[in-house]
């Protein structure tokens, strides 16, 4: 038996990004991609790396997202907006595996109640944002802050912005107990071009966290709600449903059951 004969070709599926391809110009018309469910192969180096130290999940993310999307050949992967990839990375963990997605266990925050097994649908419309010729804004988009008085305009959030956060994040010496604090603070500095008109240069983002900490709290409570507005792809939280009546949401985890789910071990 000739085994290399019955090695199959890969499989190609067409999804629509989020962002509809608007942000990329005429690379992507209508937002539409091709990807590869993953092979046998894949999932074991998938899950090797997940159990690595070593491995950030934003690097993995990356890696499993390359290696499984036929970009065009002039696309530049760092301006890919963040819920684009976190967008191809579930569909082709839809494609190779399924939607559905079990989390293993959330405790709610109320009564302490464990919830296990919680069957999640990993591509529920109702939590995947989209943009549109009539909501996209090239420039991004301004916002006035209503204490300051001051005018951010936002951009959207690429790859790049993530790297950008990380390399600022790596120079510091930071305590361990400031870092995700931090870090939140350069993830919205990155992400702002302007300030009453006038740019924002490198320079000036490294001080921002300065700035961004001083607000009045309403102020940062609209800076907040603007970044989201203008976001696109999946939404990772979900409502918890539990008899105490608590509103509470938790994030989707990427454990090995996304990756490997055990009903398939």
């Amino acid at each position: 038996m000739d085994i290399s004969k019955l090695i199959p070709q890969r499989r190609e599926v067409v999804v629509q990004l989020p962002s509809r391809g608007l942000p990329y110009g005429d690379l992507l018309p209508d937002g539409k991609i091709t990807i590869h469910p993953w092979t046998t192969e894949e999932q074991l180096e998938f899950l090797q790396e997940g159990s690595n130290p070593v491995i950030s999940l934003n690097s993995m993310m990356d890696r499993i997202v390359k290696r499984n999307t036929i970009f065009p050949e002039d696309f530049q992967y760092t301006q890919l907006l963040s819920g684009d990839r976190l967008f191809l990375l579930i569909s082709q963990r839809a494609e190779s595996i399924g939607d559905e997605y079990f989390v293993r266990s959330i405790t709610c925050e109320g009564c302490g109640v464990i919830h296990t097994e919680i069957k999640v649908d990993v591509l529920d419309p109702n939590y995947i944002t989209v943009l549109s010729e009539e909501t996209y804004k090239k420039d991004g988009s301004d916002v006035t802050l209503p204490i300051s008085g001051y005018v951010f305009q936002l951009k959207y959030q690429t790859l790049a912005d993530i790297q950008s956060v990380a390399n600022l994040v790596k120079g510091k010496p930071i305590p361990k107990e400031e870092k995700e604090k931090v870090t939140l603070l350069y993830a919205k500095a990155v992400r702002i071009k302007a300030i009453n008109g006038e740019p924002v240069v490198p320079s000036d983002t490294i001080k921002l966290p300065e700035l961004i900490r001083a607000l009045d709290y309403k102020d940062n409570m609209v800076l907040d709600k603007a970044l989201l507005a203008i976001d696109c792809g999946i939404d990772r939280k979900r409502p918890l449903d539990c008899a105490c009546g608590t509103d509470m949401k938790y994030m989707i985890p990427f454990d090995s059951e996304f990756f490997r789910p055990k009903a398939l071990v």
